[in-house]
């Protein structure tokens, strides 16, 4: 019938589309979407408010989710398994109380909390985690009362970056000694940043904007001893990126994607990052699409809440912190 010969059209342009521009679709229909943690259907309970994501390795090479919850006022650990097991976080002190962004560093886990300021969470020689620990210089009466949109922790000396869309600026403070860090100040700011929404590193400092850029690159200048603005183009992406609201990388290496969720499109890009200083370049300042993932579901519910995604360290799999769920 025509109807039959139409849908037939259809679904090999469809397919046609998909191979053009790197695209793959996602659903539960299509088997390759499933709820990983729902909070109603494990030991969490009522009352969770779910507010960011990471993921954490021992030296064992085990893979562990990181998820803050300002409703129960906790962190969870979550090991990556298929069954998985929820563990809190220790708080002896009773230090957390608004848990809102967790990022891993080489001593601690770190949690940023809008009214304790940044905790720690210790990282022992065995590979288990304390008990949270507050830390002098970046308490809560230190950190101004901007809106903080995301928070992350580089280098070996674990300095603790806030990235606030009110002063349009990335706020460093760094360990001076022990658990105790400098003042915070102005590390790069950039009007752009009013509308940040998150902020990743490796070599480079990516700020994730949800104006067109999408994404702002910085590299340390040894001349000017400041963070300078890199420019970074994006190659194999037909259209714009949408709305970036998230995005994951992994700190330590150059071979590891990067990955951005545009919330517009409802769709993950995933991008290869450039090569620059080694023998092999490779597309010097531009990123590469890789893939593009497109939620094709039927639930116009999913994925219109999403806080944040991590990527397993294979890049198997990625999880995603919709609302309250972790697909």
């Amino acid at each position: 019938s025509d109807v039959a010969k139409e849908k037939e059209i259809k679904e090999k342009y469809d397919l046609l589309g998909d191979q053009l521009f790197k695209k793959v679709g996602f659903s539960s229909e299509l088997k390759n979407l499933s709820v990983y943690i729902n909070p109603s259907l494990s030991s969490m309970g009522e009352g969770v408010d779910f507010v960011d994501l990471d993921k954490y390795m021992d030296k064992n090479n085990r893979e562990y989710l990181l998820l803050t919850d300002k409703g129960k006022k906790v962190v969870y650990k979550i090991p990556l398994e298929e069954t998985p097991a929820v563990e809190v976080i220790s708080d002896e002190k009773k230090l957390v109380q608004v848990p809102q962004y967790v990022a891993v560093g080489e001593r601690g886990i770190f949690v940023y909390d809008k009214e304790a300021g940044v905790l720690k969470a210790p990282i022992a020689e065995d590979g288990t985690l304390g008990s949270f620990i507050s830390l002098p210089g970046i308490l809560g009466r230190d950190i101004p009362d901007d809106t903080i949109e995301d928070m992350i922790v580089l280098t070996s000396n674990d300095n603790v970056y806030l990235l606030s869309s009110t002063q349009k600026a990335v706020l460093r403070s760094t360990a001076v000694y022990g658990d105790r860090y400098s003042m915070l100040n102005k590390y790069i700011e950039n009007p752009l940043f009013e509308g940040a929404k998150d902020i990743h590193g490796d070599f480079s400092t990516y700020i994730f904007v949800k104006s067109e850029e999408g994404i702002l690159r910085y590299i340390w200048s040894s001349v000017e001893q400041k963070q300078v603005p890199s420019d970074m183009g994006i190659t194999g992406l037909s259209g714009s990126v949408g709305k970036i609201t998230k995005a994951y990388t992994y700190a330590d290496s150059m071979d590891s994607g990067l990955y951005m969720f545009d919330s517009e499109g409802k769709r993950f890009l995933r991008f290869e990052k450039p090569q620059e200083s080694s023998a092999d370049l490779r597309h010097p300042n531009q990123l590469l699409l890789l893939k593009q993932y497109e939620y094709r579901g039927g639930d116009s519910n999913e994925f219109s809440n999403v806080k944040d995604l991590v990527v397993d360290y294979k890049e198997e799999n990625m999880y995603v912190l919709d609302g309250n769920t972790v697909w």
